[in-house]
């Protein structure tokens, strides 16, 4: 009997979901240590698509992107520490409003 946890990644490949379910565990990662390291400002941060090595983050608020761009170093590092992520880039960008 396999392990759920061998049967989870083979079952992705096959129906073809495994690469959007890795963007949308990075995503999910990285919205995590927005919040728990930058709690005032996650409200205007939106963490958007995961492209190969660029992570895209979107910001309603020029303060929380100024407050983002100084800690990005810290969550590239984090992201990398996970096995399968492999982040060398944010990209920061002005949305409207995130409403």
């Amino acid at each position: 009997m396999d392990k759920l946890s061998h049967l989870i990644p083979r079952v992705l490949s096959k129906r073809g979901l495994k690469d959007e379910a890795s963007a949308s565990y990075v995503t999910y990662i990285a919205h995590q240590w927005i919040q728990e390291n930058l709690p005032t400002q996650s409200v205007h941060l939106r963490v958007t698509k995961n492209s190969k090595t660029t992570l895209h983050i979107e910001s309603d608020h020029p303060i929380a992107s100024q407050e983002l761009s100084q800690c990005k170093e810290e969550l590239v590092a984090f992201l990398s520490g996970h096995d399968g992520i492999d982040i060398h880039e944010i990209v920061i960008s002005r949305s409207i409003s995130l409403a």
